[in-house]
């Protein structure tokens, strides 16, 4: 993880702020997050627009080809198609939609697109999450290299809680995904999963705590200060040891069934004290991300790294 770089450009835009940038920051459903060079905009949890970069009076990006809504040439609500026996070809051309000013109608056709195309129940919950006014949002989508994994693993969200003034990473998962659960001789696949995590925090804390300093002082820069008003002028200078687990799509009786360790979850509920910060469970909707016990929530170890 290395510290996050935006250009002079970048800086200068933040100070003017095009009605385009204007449009993105301004949709309450839209979520920057700082890159090497560039943004990414996030939308239920996963990038509407990436590499997000100006450069003197142009602006540049990317969207996925399935995220942009389209029409055809002639406005017309069907495609043709003719062709003989060598085969068949449609007519009518299709346009991409522009995004123009990033208007809140135009973001909005890219949004129900995106919604058409990503619809896991994970998304909603991290799109509720993000979205919760009493959440502060840091970063998503953060890819660590964990040891014993050959691939990237991602954590959802860094989150600033505002309690214990720390950073902390936290993680979503569904009730139904079978990793949370194992054999009473086994541990489950999301318990290894976390110790990785913490290994990775307690190897690289002092350059995430870096990373995220040098990320929220560069948002204040370019127009997304009041995402992060919760946090000292400073940065934030601590960083939890372990993961923030959240466990989303639940009933009430799985909540209860998860906190008292009944029956399928007595394994997981033994190993999960060693090995997060906290636990929350929640709905469809999401919940804030409190660190302190409740109906909903179990709280383990919020001790922390500081910044040497």
């Amino acid at each position: 993880m290395s510290k996050p770089h935006l250009s002079d450009d970048w800086l200068a835009w933040g100070e003017t702020l095009p009605e385009h940038w204007s449009s993105i920051i301004n949709d309450p459903e839209l979520h920057p997050e700082i890159r090497d060079n560039s943004v990414t905009a996030y939308y239920r949890g996963a990038a509407l627009i990436r590499n997000l970069s100006p450069s003197g009076e142009t602006f540049t990006g990317d969207v996925h080809f399935k995220y942009v809504p389209v029409h055809t040439t002639d406005g017309s609500e069907y495609l043709r198609f003719s062709g003989n026996a060598q085969g068949l070809r449609f007519e009518n051309n299709l346009e991409p939609q522009n995004l123009g000013d990033c208007g809140q109608d135009v973001l909005n056709e890219f949004k129900r697109k995106m919604r058409s195309v990503v619809q896991h129940s994970e998304s909603q919950i991290i799109h509720h999450i993000a979205s919760h006014p009493a959440n502060v949002i840091i970063d998503q989508e953060i890819l660590l290299q964990t040891t014993g994994s050959s691939l990237s693993e991602k954590l959802n969200l860094c989150h600033y809680d505002t309690q214990h003034q720390s950073t902390v990473f936290v993680k979503i998962n569904m009730i139904h995904d079978s990793r949370l659960k194992a054999d009473a001789d086994q541990v489950p696949e999301i318990i290894q999963q976390l110790k990785r995590f913490r290994e990775q925090i307690e190897k690289h804390h002092q350059t995430m705590i870096d990373t995220y300093q040098r990320t929220v002082a560069i948002k204040r820069q370019i127009g997304l200060s009041e995402g992060v008003e919760a946090i000292p002028p400073s940065g934030p200078s601590q960083l939890m040891k372990k993961v923030l687990l959240v466990i989303g799509g639940c009933s009430q009786q799985d909540i209860e069934s998860v906190l008292n360790g009944e029956g399928e979850w007595s394994v997981f509920r033994e190993a999960v004290e060693k090995e997060a910060a906290g636990l929350i469970l929640c709905g469809m909707t999401g919940s804030p991300l409190v660190l302190e016990p409740g109906s909903q929530s179990l709280i383990f170890d919020t001790s922390v790294y500081n910044a040497s």
